[in-house]
């Protein structure tokens, strides 16, 4: 910043917390009750109204500027060509504020009027904002300027009503220590249009020092800075953008007292030693035409984007979250929280205030009562039924049914994580909407009902009924659901168990939920619960491996025609017998979801017997087929290949019976020789017998 004091812009980036808030009501105004009760609490109407938030307001500026002005002797004076009365103190200011060139409306404004809170009701077309432009200036010490001499025959810039309560509820939060600095005297309002050339969009407001001999010290706000987000119920127990403006640019005026005590050039922050720049490790380079660049260190902590580009951005967007957020800051920089607590507010913190935290958790007894768990896990117990998970996502029929025409409804089914689904539950959200009722009719009749905010509050603090037990089952449910069940599925084996029940049962067991969530656990275990004819595939050797084989290929003996196609290794098979289908390759013939009867499907029946037989408790509901696929794939195939396919070659030059059934013999003997654990005693007589009478030469 050496040689350069004009220009401290402020980006439209900070205290994105706070631009956003929800509304705040502090109670209903009179004609959205019945709307708001029937729509969201399911009440007929509020039990009891309250003041809205203009009239608590309006009382409280009122209390305000008469405790300012109201006991001040009134005296006449002419204030910009009218005779108008007032406090010594306001006629001064009244002068101040409309400047060299008062807007074009003032001369009809003051006629007619003799007192200036009504020349400035009439100007600024509200009573309320008459007050508070005076109670601002008597809070900060500073004027709102409606002085128009930039204008030069243009449209008049005069604060709005609700700009100059952004105004007024800044001031209102506004520490000794920023009040009244040296120098600074009013604050300006400056349309886009007249925004300074060198100040791109993304500036909202600047600060500059004054000069002796040159210029005073600015304090401008555009438009970016006023018609941002605004508070919403009360500016004065909330924060917004136009009050995070005023105070940032309000802080860069503290920062010039260093440049005023020591006419250096330079702001407090930005001179050498430094206490503020040493917690960031800022360091400035000055280039040959004096243009500064900072840098910082890397362990450096900002609250902010902006306020790591320079010390001076460092220090205004630090001290106005000081103010403003200063849990925030105190986490995000605690040696920065420190530093304005102990150096430039001595003492004075903000935490307790009612702009930085929600205004229900400023309302203990409804906490306590938000925060009551009393049957909400009975309710969850009852209303969650339609869970399921696949794919990766929670799925819940449970939603509320939407009419689509007369008669008809369709009932909703939301996707999500588990608390997503919860949080959606119909049936929940009917008890939720029962228990909030319960608690306005508990809260309604003590004092601080209306003080808090009433039945809106109540409603918006509704969504931490049942939030804990919520959260706590939806944590179970994404257990459940992602769960690893090795250990399950290694215990259900070692007990010869291959059913999914055993598995699902097992994990369910290890999930603590109500008893009448277990069915709901279960489900969500199932996605995980692998394919159990398979793993009992894997385990063949526990039956005897030549009996397994043995048995299926017996059931060759059901097909009628063994056709070979010569040249080519293609076999087809053809059976009328017992709904067996016509197939090609019994080997390749094999795969998940194969539902009608075949030779494949009787070996796997036959050899489930065999395991009951041996102990094990199999599946249900799954393919048989799947037990044996790739194992009995791989063997048949392989008997397709090394006799079927070769059957025909072997036997061509036999012209005898005899001759033919021992080239077959051998062919079956050779093959049983390649893997005799598996395929001992498949080579009989009656075998190839059978092979004879069938196969169909091409």
């Amino acid at each position: 910043m050496k040689k350069n004091f004009l220009l401290l812009p402020f980006l439209l980036l900070s205290f994105s917390s706070f631009s956003q808030e929800d509304d705040q009501i502090e109670c209903i105004p009179s004609g959205e009750i019945q709307k708001l009760s029937q729509t969201v609490l399911g009440l007929s109407a509020p039990l009891r109204e309250c003041p809205t938030d203009d009239e608590l307001v309006n009382a409280f500026v009122t209390e305000e500027y008469k405790k300012f002005y109201g006991a001040k002797p009134q005296v006449s004076k002419n204030v910009k060509g009218h005779i108008l009365k007032g406090s010594e103190k306001e006629l001064q200011l009244a002068n101040l504020m409309l400047g060299g060139k008062p807007p074009k409306e003032w001369a009809a404004s003051a006629k007619g009027c003799s007192t200036i809170q009504c020349a400035f009701e009439k100007l600024l077309k509200s009573k309320i904002a008459a007050m508070e432009i005076f109670n601002f200036a008597a809070k900060s010490g500073y004027a709102l300027s409606l002085d128009q001499t930039i204008n030069q025959g243009q449209a008049n810039q005069v604060w709005s009503p609700r700009e100059i309560r952004e105004m007024s509820a800044a001031a209102s939060k506004m520490p000794k220590g920023l009040q009244s600095l040296p120098h600074l005297k009013v604050i300006t309002r400056m349309a886009d249009g007249f925004r300074k050339s060198y100040h791109g969009r993304g500036v909202a407001a600047y600060a500059s020092p004054a000069i002796s001999g040159y210029k005073g010290a600015e304090l401008v706000m555009y438009d970016a800075a006023l018609r941002g987000a605004i508070s919403k119920g009360s500016a004065y127990e909330q924060a917004s953008w136009p009050q995070e403006v005023i105070l940032h640019e309000i802080c860069h005026h503290h920062d010039y007292k260093g440049y005023y005590a020591t006419n250096e050039g330079d702001m407090t922050t930005e001179q050498r030693g430094s206490a503020f720049s040493a917690l960031s490790g800022w360091k400035e380079k000055v280039g040959k035409n004096g243009e500064s660049t900072w840098t910082h260190s890397d362990k450096a902590q900002f609250v902010s984007s902006y306020a790591s580009t320079q010390p001076a951005e460092d220090f205004a967007e630090t001290c106005a979250h000081y103010i403003l957020d200063p849990l925030k800051l105190e986490k995000v920089a605690p040696s920065k929280y420190a530093y304005m607590k102990n150096k430039v507010f001595p003492g004075v913190e903000f935490k307790d205030k009612p702009w930085t935290k929600s205004k229900d958790m400023a309302w203990p007894e409804l906490s306590n009562l938000l925060a009551s768990q009393e049957g909400c896990l009975p309710a969850l117990e009852k209303c969650v039924t339609h869970m399921s998970y696949s794919y990766g996502f929670f799925t819940s029929n449970d939603a509320a049914t939407t009419s689509t025409s007369p008669g008809r409804s369709v009932s909703l089914t939301s996707m999500g994580n588990a608390l997503d689904q919860l949080n959606k539950n119909h049936c929940m959200n009917e008890f939720i909407s029962t228990r909030t009722k319960e608690i306005e009719e508990t809260l309604a009749q003590t004092d601080e009902y209306c003080n808090k905010g009433g039945q809106a509050v109540i409603k918006k603090g509704a969504e931490k009924i049942c939030a804990e037990s919520k959260a706590l089952i939806a944590s179970r449910f994404e257990a459940s659901a992602k769960m690893d069940v090795t250990s399950s599925v290694k215990a259900c084996e070692a007990e010869k168990d291959y059913t999914r029940e055993c598995i699902i049962k097992k994990s369910g067991q290890s999930v603590d939920v109500p008893k009448g969530m277990i069915p709901v656990v279960e489900s969500l275990v199932v996605s995980k619960v692998p394919k159990r004819m398979s793993a009992l595939g894997d385990n063949l050797d526990a039956i005897g491996t030549s009996k397994w084989l043995s048995a299926c290929l017996k059931n060759i003996s059901k097909i009628e025609v063994y056709k070979l196609t010569s040249g080519e290794d293609l076999l087809e098979y053809n059976s009328g017998k017992e709904g067996f289908k016509n197939t090609y390759s019994l080997g390749r013939d094999l795969w998940e979801g194969y539902d009608k009867k075949d030779v494949t499907s009787a070996c796997a029946e036959n050899l489930l017997g065999l395991y009951e037989q041996a102990g094990f408790k199999v599946p249900k509901g799954e393919n048989p087929n799947n037990l044996i696929k790739k194992p009995y794939g791989d063997e048949v195939s392989s008997f397709e290949k090394e006799v079927l396919v070769k059957f025909q070659e072997s036997t061509k030059k036999c012209l005898l019976k005899k001759c033919k059934r021992e080239k077959v013999m051998e062919l079956l003997t050779s093959w049983e020789k390649q893997a005799p654990e598996k395929r001992k005693g498949i080579a009989t007589e009656e075998f190839v017998e059978e092979l004879l009478l069938k196969v169909e030469l091409h």
